[in-house]
């Protein structure tokens, strides 16, 4: 039993001795040795939760490291967010890539009913090595259920961070004696 309710605490290290890298082979590449750690901490209360994470990585001599916090309230439907990490260039675990070279910070909200929810995200980024201009995230969609049988969703995304894009959708679900 704990005496701290609530508070979990994680450790976990991983090491790839001579491993054969699984993305396309460049010129002279071969087997890689690398490791990588994280330390995760976490709160969970009644209507607030908050978890830290840090990573260190190190792959064939070159060291990376990464850090986020995320930090979420329940107000009834209502369910608010923020984030923020930093992800060096080259950040790995133990040999595999993961996102890297960015820095940011996220708010999100989200409000559900038994009919309704809708949800929404905003993501401030920019590059730490300052090659890209900075940009951003944001998403969003709304679910409506007429009733058991009928569903209708929309969202849409919207990128403007080392490139733009965009993307959107609408759906209409109907059930029936058939599926």
């Amino acid at each position: 039993a704990s005496d701290l309710p609530g508070w979990t605490l994680g450790l976990q290290h991983e090491r790839a001795q001579r491993a054969t890298d699984t993305q396309p082979a460049e010129v002279g590449s071969g087997p890689l040795d690398a490791n990588a750690t994280l330390l995760h901490l976490r709160h969970e209360g009644a209507d607030l939760r908050a978890q830290g994470q840090l990573l260190r990585s190190r792959s064939d001599g070159q060291g990376a490291q990464g850090a986020w916090i995320d930090i979420d309230g329940e107000d009834g439907p209502r369910r608010h967010g923020l984030s923020l990490y930093r992800l060096e260039p080259g950040l790995s675990w133990a040999g595999l890539t993961l996102p890297s070279d960015v820095q940011g910070v996220t708010l999100r909200s989200e409000w559900r009913t038994r009919q309704w929810s809708a949800e929404g995200s905003y993501d401030w980024l920019s590059p730490i090595n300052g090659s890209a201009a900075r940009g951003s995230y944001a998403s969003g969609s709304a679910h409506w259920r007429l009733d058991r049988q009928t569903r209708f969703s929309t969202g849409a995304s919207v990128r403007r961070f080392d490139g733009n894009a965009w993307t959107g959708y609408l759906d209409g679900r109907f059930q029936n004696g058939w599926g």
